[in-house]
């Protein structure tokens, strides 16, 4: 199972998750691998305003670490800023659309 998953809320087959590329937006649908119910996510906008918040204090420190990176050739420091704005962006929208799941209409098959 992977770590970031739930249970569907209809059928309650486990590994139910939403894609990554999809986590920073405020609302996302996906459908049930099992009973194919549409699973969908819309996180409140506080909530919301709050990640975007959070994302523009912590990815700026880490693009200058990444472009001082690259102007000095050290492409481990450019390769760990990366890989930190990646995982430090995308698991708490992640981790907030898990929170926010439900199924709103259960004959959308």
């Amino acid at each position: 199972m992977p770590l970031i998953a739930k249970a569907c809320p209809t059928c309650g087959s486990p590994g139910q998750k939403f894609p990554v590329r999809k986590s920073l937006k405020r609302a996302i649908r996906t459908r049930c691998a099992n009973c194919g119910t549409r699973i969908e996510s819309e996180v409140g906008k506080g909530n919301y305003t709050l990640f975007f918040i959070y994302l523009h204090l912590v990815i700026p420190p880490l693009g200058a670490l990444a472009i001082i990176g690259i102007l000095t050739a050290n492409w481990q420091w450019t390769s760990s800023a990366v890989l930190l704005a990646t995982l430090l962006g995308y698991l708490p929208g992640i981790v907030l659309h898990m929170l926010n799941q439900n199924v709103r209409n259960v004959e959308s098959k």
